[in-house]
């Protein structure tokens, strides 16, 4: 299982997280596509059947495997929350309800994770213009240390995990461990 740490101490002092994923981006496989159609270098053939599309279809025909392969790869690691970035794109959905139908114990939170409406994702903005984006809406956070699952479709300068976390951290989250799991790593920011 390819994983690796990254530090966030700009977030706060010691702060790492465990990033978990199936492939890098550029090593020739479907899980370009997601890399593909955020950045906009690949144009959907017909918006209106873009499964004539031969790079969706292609996703699409590995996303079963991929998702169940990516939840699996976290059944070792015990969680408390789980939480989707909000986003524009529903890429990071099936990721997520795979590993809840193999973890039905984890609560998600997606939910209380706001972004504001016109705002885009981490791509293109800096830590401190995407960080504001965001808000939290639950009323209460949850009690004690936890440990967190984030499951994202792609992770590339960690902008969007920075922002959330530093997020849930004024919001008095005691985080006792982040994990983030996601089917693509892009590890050039200039991607």
């Amino acid at each position: 299982m390819p994983q690796k740490t990254v530090n966030l101490d700009q977030i706060q002092p010691n702060l790492s997280i465990n990033l978990v994923y199936l492939a890098k981006y550029k090593d020739g496989t479907s899980l370009n596509y997601l890399q593909s159609i955020r950045s906009g270098t690949y144009e959907i053939v017909s918006k209106e059947n873009p499964e004539d599309n031969l790079f969706a279809q292609s996703y699409n025909n590995n996303l079963p495997h991929a998702t169940k392969s990516l939840a699996q790869n976290l059944e070792e690691y015990k969680f408390d929350i789980i939480l989707r970035p909000p986003s524009s794109r529903e890429d990071a959905k099936p990721y997520l309800e795979k590993i809840k139908e193999i973890r039905p114990d984890i609560k998600e939170i997606s939910d209380c994770i706001n972004r504001t409406k016109g705002s885009k994702s981490g791509v293109g903005n800096t830590f401190k213009q995407y960080r504001k984006s965001l808000s939290y809406s639950c009323e209460s956070t949850p009690n004690g240390s936890i440990k967190l699952l984030i499951v994202d479709d792609v992770f590339n300068s960690g902008r969007t995990v920075s922002s959330i976390l530093d997020l849930l951290i004024n919001e008095s989250f005691s985080l006792d461990g982040v994990t983030v799991a996601c089917p693509l790593l892009i590890e050039d920011s200039s991607v």
